[in-house]
C-alpha cells in the first residue's frame, strides 16, 4: 500500500475508534501472588441479621421476658465475606487513562465507595505521538420451641451451601433465626465466573429479598420482617462514568452518580488529524525543485 494511504488509513482508524470509557480488570485473590497488577483489593460483601428490642427501655426479648415480639427491630448489616477477596485494576489504553479511588467502610475492608474519573488522551497521542502509526498499522492488520432465643441476636448468613439461585432457607445454630432466600435477579452470575478480561463494568455481591423469621416461643410469639441482603455467591454490575461516583448502600446494593465529564471533541481530534496528516504527508514527499 502507498505510504499516503497508509498515513491517511491510520488517522482515519484513530478517529472512527469507539468514544473512550473507564476500565478496569478483575481477580479473584486467593494468595498473595495473586495481587500483582492488581491496585487494590476487598471482600466481597455478605449479610448479618441483627434482632433487637425496639422500645425505649431495650427490654430482652423472649421466652423469659414480657416484651412482646411485635416490638423488635430486624436489621440487614453489611459483613465482610472471607470466601472471596476481589482485586481491581484501572487498565488505561493509548487513547485513556482511568483513575479509580477506592474508600472502604469503616473498620471493614469492604467496598464503601468509588471516585472514577477518564482522561481523554486522543488529542495529545495524535500530536505527540506520531510514532504510533507503526503500531496502528499492525493493529489493523425448620423452627424448634428456642429457649435461648433473647435479643440481641446476631446471625451472621451462613453461605457455605451449595448455592440455590431461586429460594433457599438458612438458620442460625440455635434454630432462633429462619431466613427465607428470594430469588436471584435475573442479571446476575456466579461469582467463579467473574470475568477476568478488561471491563467497564463494576461489580458487587447480589442482592436479594429475605423473609427473616424470629422465634422466641409460643408464650412471645414470631417476629417477621422482609429485608435485602448481599449474597456474595453471585455477582451484579453497573457501569463505571465517564467521571462520578459509585457508592455502596446500607443493605446491598450500589448507586452510580455521574458527572460531565471532560473529553476530546470531534473537532479537536479533527483538527489535530489534519494537522498531523499533513505534516507526515510533506515528510514523504519529494520536494520539487
Amino acid at each position: 500500500m502507498h505510504i499516503r494511504s497508509l498515513i491517511i488509513l491510520a488517522f482515519s482508524f484513530i478517529f472512527t475508534a469507539c468514544t473512550v470509557v473507564p476500565q478496569a480488570q478483575y481477580k479473584q485473590i486467593t494468595k498473595p501472588e495473586d495481587m500483582a497488577g492488581m491496585s487494590d483489593s476487598f471482600y466481597l460483601q455478605a449479610s448479618s441479621i441483627s434482632v433487637t428490642a425496639s422500645s425505649e427501655t431495650q427490654k430482652a426479648v423472649g421466652p423469659q421476658a414480657n416484651e412482646p415480639a411485635d416490638k423488635v427491630s430486624i436489621v440487614s448489616k453489611p459483613i465482610e465475606y472471607k470466601g472471596f477477596r476481589m482485586g481491581i485494576q484501572p487498565v488505561d489504553t493509548w487513547r485513556s487513562t482511568t483513575t479509580i479511588n477506592i474508600t472502604k467502610m469503616d473498620n471493614l475492608d469492604l467496598f464503601s465507595s468509588a471516585d472514577i474519573q477518564i482522561t481523554d488522551n486522543t488529542v495529545k497521542v495524535i500530536t505527540e505521538a506520531g510514532g504510533a502509526l507503526v503500531a496502528i498499522s499492525k493493529l489493523a492488520a425448620g423452627l424448634a420451641n428456642a429457649s435461648q432465643c433473647t435479643t440481641p441476636i446476631s446471625y451472621d448468613l451462613d453461605y457455605s451451601g451449595a448455592p440455590n439461585p431461586m429460594s433457599e432457607v438458612l438458620s442460625d445454630p440455635n434454630n432462633c433465626v429462619k431466613v427465607t432466600l428470594g430469588p436471584v435477579p435475573p442479571d446476575a452470575i456466579p461469582a467463579p465466573k467473574l470475568p477476568k478480561d478488561t471491563t467497564r463494568n463494576f461489580y458487587y455481591s447480589a442482592c436479594r429479598d429475605a423473609t427473616v423469621e424470629v422465634n422466641f416461643g409460643k408464650k412471645i410469639g414470631t417476629a417477621k420482617a422482609i429485608v435485602k441482603v448481599s449474597d456474595p455467591r453471585y455477582l451484579q454490575f453497573v457501569r463505571m462514568p465517564l467521571k462520578g461516583s459509585i457508592s455502596a448502600h446500607g443493605s446491598c446494593g450500589i448507586s452510580v452518580k455521574s458527572e460531565n465529564a471532560v473529553t476530546d471533541s470531534d473537532a479537536a481530534i479533527v483538527n489535530a488529524l489534519a494537522t498531523e496528516t499533513k505534516a507526515l504527508l510533506d515528510a514523504v514527499t519529494p520536494t520539487k525543485k
